[in-house]
């Protein structure tokens, strides 16, 4: 057991070993996804379930090949993550649950922090939410369960849930508690838009290099983060640890006598189930550009969605291809808006993705202090979609808007972020870039595609698209996205797993 690591945040062959894999990969291999929440009933049931998981838990000892030995990636994949009301029903003690941060202790459903800081309310309010509100059963722990095809998947379901059903009751998988989600081969989500371009590397991880590297302590405790920083981690005191697996906690500014880090190596998970409108948005899109047309000539739903979103439908970024979609610039993301867009002629500054990675230019600041905001508020999206995809051959080159009302089955993002900090990568960037009114030079106006819905003491949200003729403001943007789920969760590693599958 050792308690060193690489000062600079490389990851050791030991480390990545005591890692739980979904903290660093996404398993983009792996088409089919299921989500098993579960709700914990006796304490001693939980803990044998937790031991019982962990031969079958993927770490994240690496299985891309190297010169020296041929590897094959994985067909299934097991992962497990626990809410901090899941590690109080194991027993962890209240010095362990109280060492978690506020927001992880507090959960996402909390009043304040859901309707103030995340804006849930309304429409999105928790109670209104299928799981992970007050009016449902507690979440306790998600199992992440990843295959490369559904017959894998269907096996791999039917064995947990009969692992659930053989707890005699000790274990429960809750109301809506299998959530299925998938990776489309045309990596587009329900709006049509291909997703997770901007997706940043792990200093550490193999083939995860380049300019869009993050720091390994802004997804995994115990290592320096964006700031230089090894963030604060949970403790567990040494007598809890009857098996000594934990390392021990080691703090320049407290001796940390008698104390395990049960942080080390672990994760935080945020999850949240977002209902996509997507007849809603592509008729507004439709309808913006016929009221457009008359004032800065021919445009179409395509334009005015892809200035809602910054990419085209492609992934081409309106910063390098601002006039139409360029497939060829489909993966680029080698571009700045402060060098190539100072004036958001190409890309609104309210824009989606301008919003939520704002890269080299935050107003007022300069431009290696807005990447450098930037880069510390990352975070690894490692989700699926749920719900049939819809054919938008029809929008293409401007053909007409497809009759999307006639296909109303729910469709969707699980949206899961891997961090290391909840409060300033996940928390911020939703309440100061995505619903903030006054984000980066604009005034009332939310994230077009992911915003909150406008409150009554509110002005509604329109986007301004800067055009050769001037500003053009949208009018009012209904809300395209429904919360429909969500939690905080604790990716431990496999060392603090072990002690929490031990505890009396």
């Amino acid at each position: 057991m050792s308690n060193k690591f690489v000062a600079d945040g490389r990851l050791t062959e030991e480390a990545k070993a005591d890692i739980q894999g979904f903290v660093t990969s996404g398993y983009g291999h792996l088409t089919d996804v299921a989500y098993v929440l579960v709700g914990f009933r006796q304490p001693g049931a939980a803990r044998r379930w937790l031991a019982s998981l962990l031969p079958e838990i993927t770490s994240a000892v690496g299985w891309r090949p190297s010169a020296h030995e041929e590897k094959q990636k994985p067909r299934r994949t097991v992962n497990v993550a626990l809410t901090h009301a899941g590690l109080e029903f194991l027993g962890a003690s209240q010095q362990t649950l109280c060492s978690f941060p506020r927001a992880f202790r507090e959960g996402i459903a909390e009043t304040n922090r859901a309707a103030n800081i995340l804006g849930d309310y309304g429409q999105n309010a928790p109670e209104h939410w299928e799981f992970g509100g007050p009016g449902t059963p507690p979440v306790h722990a998600c199992l992440l369960l990843h295959a490369a095809s559904g017959p894998d998947m269907e096996s791999m379901v039917s064995q947990y849930l009969e692992v659930i059903d053989r707890s005699h009751g000790g274990l429960a998988v809750l109301p809506q508690g299998v959530q299925r989600g998938y990776r489309p081969p045309n990596q587009k989500e329900h709006f049509g838009f291909r997703d997770g371009i901007a997706q940043p590397g792990i200093v550490g991880i193999k083939g995860q290099g380049g300019a869009n590297v993050a720091a390994t302590g802004d997804f995994i405790l115990g290592y320096p983060d964006h700031y230089g920083v090894v963030a604060g981690s949970p403790v567990a005191s040494a007598g809890e640890d009857r098996g000594n697996v934990l390392p021990a906690w080691e703090n320049p500014f407290h001796e940390g006598r008698g104390l395990r880090d049960f942080g080390r190596h672990g994760a935080y998970l945020v999850y949240r189930k977002l209902e996509q409108d997507v007849d809603s948005f592509w008729r507004f899109a439709q309808a913006e550009a016929e009221r457009m047309r008359s004032r800065i000539g021919s445009v179409d739903a395509v334009w005015v969605a892809a200035k809602m979103m910054g990419r085209w439908p492609s992934g081409a970024p309106l910063v390098l291809a601002p006039d139409r979609d360029e497939t060829g610039l489909g993966e680029r993301d080698d571009f700045a808006y402060a060098e190539h867009d100072p004036e958001g002629l190409r890309c609104p500054f309210g824009a989606h993705i301008r919003r939520s990675n704002p890269r080299d230019m935050i107003r007022p600041s300069e431009k290696e202090q807005s990447l450098s905001m930037s880069r510390a508020h990352r975070m690894r999206r490692q989700g699926s979609i749920y719900g049939p995809q819809l054919d938008f051959s029809l929008l293409s080159g401007g053909g007409a808007l497809a009759d999307l009302d006639r296909q109303p089955e729910a469709r969707g993002l699980h949206f899961l972020a891997v961090i290391a900090n909840i409060e300033r990568q996940f928390e911020l960037v939703q309440q100061h870039w995505i619903n903030n009114p006054a984000f980066n030079g604009v005034s009332d106006s939310q994230d077009p595609v992911v915003g909150a819905p406008s409150a009554s003491t509110q002005p509604p949200n329109r986007l301004v698209v800067p055009t050769p003729h001037g500003p053009w403001q949208t009018q009012a943007l209904p809300p395209f996205i429904a919360v429909r789920g969500g939690a905080y969760f604790h990716l431990p590693s496999l060392p603090a797993i072990r002690f929490l599958a031990a505890l009396p």
